[in-house]
């Protein structure tokens, strides 16, 4: 197959000159948005134990989520896990213009 693209977290300075950046306004630099998805305790081994061998590479990471609640920022979890995504492994790809990203999606199959 020929997966597509997946979402790489890389710290805000990495790609801070590519003119995708121009997009973002200043204050969002260092924010990830996204969502947490909440695992029932007796799934959790086996989910990390899963999640471990399809990230491989990849740092496992523990970090506070936070959220919007009533227009302000909050703290809403202690930690949540992550996968970081190291820019010298082989299957990262850099950063591209959005054209260029939906193209290689569109012609993408397979498992990621």
């Amino acid at each position: 197959g020929s997966p597509g693209r997946v979402v790489t977290l890389v710290k805000s300075d990495s790609h801070s000159t590519h003119p995708s950046e121009s997009n973002y306004p200043a204050d969002q630099v260092s924010r990830t948005w996204g969502i947490a998805v909440y695992v029932k305790k007796d799934l959790v081994e086996e989910t990390l134990e899963y999640l471990d061998e399809r990230e491989t590479g990849y740092a496992r990471l523990t970090v506070p989520l936070w959220n919007i609640v009533d227009g302000k920022e909050q703290q809403v979890l202690k930690e949540v896990i992550f996968y970081f995504g190291p820019e010298d492994v082989e299957e990262f790809l850099g950063p591209a213009e959005l054209h260029e990203i939906a193209e290689q999606i569109v012609q993408s199959v397979g498992m990621s």
